[in-house]
């Protein structure tokens, strides 16, 4: 976590997804590297069923840093 180096390959990886829960997963990533941007993302997805429960997990781990 918080390794920088992994931006280029994660950017990769997310580049052809379109799993849903893979691109949120994706968010939280970049997010947790520095991605304040993603933040959106995360926040949205609490109100889409299939998304709500992962959404509030990373929700949950990311606490204060979120929303400080």
């Amino acid at each position: 976590m918080g390794d920088t180096s992994a931006v280029p390959a994660i950017t990769s990886a997310m580049a052809a997804e379109k799993h849903a829960p893979v691109l949120l997963a994706g968010a939280f990533a970049f997010f947790k590297l520095g991605g304040i941007a993603n933040l959106d993302q995360l926040a949205q997805a609490l109100v889409d069923p299939t998304l709500a429960r992962q959404a509030r997990a990373y929700l949950t781990e990311l606490g204060a840093e979120a929303a400080p």
